[in-house]
């Protein structure tokens, strides 16, 4: 603390006023404690004041609470306090980091220390006029877009550019509808329904749009049941036709529908064909063969190039009706398209075919097949097995061991038919007989007074079984 010296002062009161200061005989120094005989310390009309030590150097002791002005540190980072005993540390609240040089910089923060940053990334420019540069790290081109243009990613530039929107096919922009919609965007046409087919033919009063299982697609029909227009008990059955609509096209079961329908008859089956179909001409000449199969299908068969739609399909190689098929017509080609007057109607208004089981035969129905069998317990079947033996040399006036064929099925005490080898000894004697299941025993006896040879052979053994 700073040394002071007492000057006593005597006033004598008089006319004047006079003051005379008097020193005393030796000079006294006291020390003065500002913090303990100080009371409301104002120092700011001091010419200066210095509260921290200050240099460029910290030094290496401190206490806690100490603080010190290190004079050489950026601006605003001078202060130092004492936390922690002989630990220093920065108290950077005190001031912002020099602006000097960081020009369109912003203010950032590591987690420890304030600074300023260049902007970067995806973004460019200083922050009054900044620009997307990229998305997500990759490089948006900076050609200027058209109308309707799209952001589009460039493999070869690998950047983000303006392009026009393309078909699936790279014909050009897009035009064309899809999924539910056809056609172009400006004349769409719903041609399905949550992805079920909707057929074009034209719907006539009353109708209603109706889900076809045959032709797999939603069909305008005439309402049946409830309470609608029909009369819930349908308008009979329609007849399978044919009939010629244009050069390229042949119409099939212009009629059939879900309240008349076509049926065809298979045995016991009747199928049900609710639709019409078209027969498409392409190219070729010859006969095309329209008939129905058995689970229902209306096929085309031909050496044409046609298409068949609504619910039909076509067959290949066809010269004639398959077996096992219902025929509806035929229809004549010509190199220019279908003949006009060249069908020919191969239906039966009324037909059957009648199966009769004779003696020893079995008729079984099932559905629209009829199977025709043998009754085993009238005519006989026959089993049959071969085999190679071998048995040697027998002695005069003996019989060999027993050796086996194979037969599958006999059954022991099944009559056989012998099938013995053309080179076997005149004087050997053979014998069969079904030793076990599914086996034939074969024997050879010799006859004769001296020794005799058998070479391996053939044997065969027929079962013949009637139960």
């Amino acid at each position: 603390m700073r040394r002071s010296t007492t000057i006593l002062r005597t006033c004598v009161l008089t006319a004047g006023s006079l003051c005379i200061a008097i020193l005393p005989a030796l000079a006294q120094t006291t020390q003065v404690d500002l913090r303990s005989q100080a009371k409301g310390v104002d120092f700011s009309r001091a010419v200066a004041t210095k509260p921290f030590k200050t240099g460029i150097t910290l030094p290496a002791t401190c206490n806690v609470g100490d603080s010190y002005f290190k004079s050489d540190a950026a601006p605003g980072q001078n202060l130092y306090g004492c936390a922690t005993a002989n630990t220093w540390t920065v108290e950077s609240g005190g001031g912002l980091p020099s602006v000097t040089g960081n020009a369109d910089h912003l203010l950032g923060t590591n987690g420890t220390l304030a600074s300023w940053m260049a902007l970067g990334g995806d973004v460019a420019g200083s922050p009054p006029s900044l620009q997307v540069t990229g998305l997500q790290g990759k490089r948006v081109a900076a050609t200027t877009p058209t109308s309707g243009q799209v952001l589009t990613w460039n493999s070869t530039a690998l950047n983000w550019e303006p392009a026009t929107v393309t078909s699936s096919s790279g014909g050009g922009p897009v035009t064309n509808t899809g999924g539910d919609l056809s056609g172009a965007i400006a004349n769409a046409t719903v041609t399905r329904m949550q992805n079920k087919p909707v057929s074009s033919a034209t719907p006539s009063d009353g109708q209603v749009l109706t889900w076809s299982q045959f032709s797999s697609q939603w069909q305008p029909q005439a309402p049946s049941g409830g309470s609608g227009g029909g009369t819930g008990s349908g308008s009979g059955i329609s007849v399978l036709g044919v009939t010629y609509s244009s050069a390229n096209t042949l119409t099939i079961g212009a009629g059939c529908s879900l309240s008349a329908p076509c049926n065809a008859r298979f045995g016991t089956n009747v199928v049900a064909i609710t639709t019409s179909a078209t027969v498409t001409w392409q190219s070729g000449a010859g006969i095309a063969y329209i008939y129905v199969t058995p689970a229902g299908t209306v096929t085309v068969g031909s050496n044409l190039t046609v298409i068949c739609a609504g619910g039909c399909s076509t067959a290949v190689g066809l010269a004639g009706f398959p077996v096992n098929t219902m025929p509806i017509y035929t229809w004549t080609a010509l190199p220019t398209g279908w003949d006009s007057a060249g069908g020919h109607d191969a239906r039966a208004y009324l037909s059957t075919k009648v199966l009769s089981a004779g003696t020893g035969m079995i008729l079984v129905e099932s559905g629209p097949q009829s199977t025709i069998g043998v009754d085993v317990t009238l005519v006989p079947t026959f089993t049959t097995g071969a085999a190679t033996l071998a048995f040697g040399t027998l002695a005069a006036s003996s019989c060999s061991v027993d050796l086996t064929v194979a037969v599958p099925g006999a059954i022991v005490g099944d009559a056989l038919a012998s099938g013995w080898p053309a080179t076997m000894p005149a004087s050997v004697l053979g014998m069969m007989r079904v030793s076990a299941p599914n086996t034939v025993a074969v024997r050879l006896c010799n006859l004769s007074a001296s020794a005799a040879t058998v070479a391996s052979n053939s044997y065969r053994a027929t079962v013949v079984q009637g139960r």
